[in-house]
């Protein structure tokens, strides 16, 4: 890794004065210098939930804090992206595009953060058995996957609590079995079993809740990327802290809150509907009308951490990611075309063999009868 130079507002090492990460393994910081430790960041406690619906009033007016006040806000040339830091960073690592110097801007304060429990060292590895592992990848991709590429980001996410509660009209359908006849070929006389449904309305309330529903509030991984790092561990969050940034990246949220609450309100009205056809009964349902109303509704912003590289190869950008507490690998690549190819040559020669094999092995014909001729 490159050695990382400190702005004069980052935290520094008490004993040679380097820059201090945040050390996974123990809890706190770790100088990347010397390899000391401090204790870990304090806490004021349980990480707090705030009210939604007066937030969601509140976002309209305006007037929310800056993410992180203390950092550098720059933002990539490339994919847009943009992340606070505490360090000096000039690879985005979303895309590997530049990153320069961008205005802060106002936003939510993150409430909570998943510490690293993934080191550098041990996502790098899984990178890199992971390239190794991928047999139709070109042979020079460990090349353009520089391991001095990779970078810890702490990724925002919206986590909200939610209940719903739906008024619904619709119908049941219970299936019975007639055994009616039927005529098939010949003039022949059969019975069948045929399905019925006999269709009843009804109508009742259901409930549903979501809790603690993570809600992406970054567009620059794609949602392949995102499901394939999930789950993220809910009971790891502590209250958030400066001090758990330092040495990383931090984005800042592009969905907001409303766009947030807008997707888990849509996650809610599904669960409302599976709850109203479980409510309905029965083989068959049709949900005729459902009114929802919700409420209770709580949320923070919370900062999960991963470990990410990306690499340009022949035009084209490629993205590894490694969840920051599980390990949960994640990522795209090339396909070699020479090995492609060599794949399928290999395959029609084992067809051929197999064919040819076969033919050698069929039955001889018969011998024609000879017709000796009459004397």
């Amino acid at each position: 890794m490159s050695e990382r130079s400190a702005p004069p507002d980052a935290v520094l090492c008490i004993r040679c004065g380097g820059p201090v990460t945040h050390d996974a393994r123990g809890g706190g910081l770790r100088c990347a210098s010397c390899g000391a430790r401090s204790a870990p960041p304090p806490g004021p406690g349980a990480v707090p939930r705030h009210e939604l619906f007066p937030a969601l009033a509140q976002a309209a007016r305006g007037g929310l804090r800056d993410v992180a006040p203390m950092a550098q806000t720059v933002a990539c040339n490339q994919c847009g992206a943009v992340t606070a830091t505490d360090h000096h960073a000039t690879l985005c690592p979303f895309c590997g595009g530049a990153l320069v110097t961008a205005e802060p801007s106002d936003g939510h304060l993150p409430d909570a953060v998943a510490p690293f429990s993934v080191e550098e060292d041990a996502a790098a590895a899984l990178i890199s058995r992971w390239l190794a592992g991928r047999w139709f990848a070109p042979s020079d991709l460990h090349r353009a996957a520089q391991r001095d590429r990779l970078q810890g980001v702490y990724l925002p996410y919206w986590s909200l609590s939610l209940r719903g509660t739906a008024e619904y009209t619709g119908e049941r359908g219970d299936a019975h079995y007639r055994s009616e006849p039927r005529v098939g070929p010949y003039g022949r006389l059969s019975y069948h079993q045929i399905r019925h449904v006999r269709w009843r309305r009804k109508s009742g309330q259901v409930h549903a809740e979501l809790r603690d529903h993570l809600v992406p509030a970054s567009t620059s991984l794609p949602n392949a990327t995102l499901e394939g790092l999930a789950p993220w561990p809910a009971g790891h969050l502590v209250p958030f802290a400066a001090e758990h940034l330092h040495g990383f990246l931090a984005e800042r949220y592009r969905i907001d809150l409303s766009a947030a609450y807008a997707l888990a309100k849509d996650q809610l009205g599904r669960e409302l509907t599976s709850a109203a056809r479980r409510d309905l009964g029965g083989d068959e349902q049709r949900v005729q009308r459902l009114t929802p109303s919700y409420q209770d509704g709580t949320f923070r912003l919370v900062l999960l951490p991963l470990w990410s590289t990306a690499f340009s190869y022949r035009g084209r950008i490629y993205r590894v990611a490694v969840n920051g507490q599980t390990g949960r690998l994640h990522g795209t690549r090339p396909w070699s075309r020479a090995k492609l190819g060599a794949l399928a040559a290999a395959v029609a020669l084992l067809a051929g063999l197999a064919a040819f094999w076969l033919w050698g092995r069929r039955p001889a014909p018969p011998p024609e009868p000879t017709t000796d001729p009459p004397p």
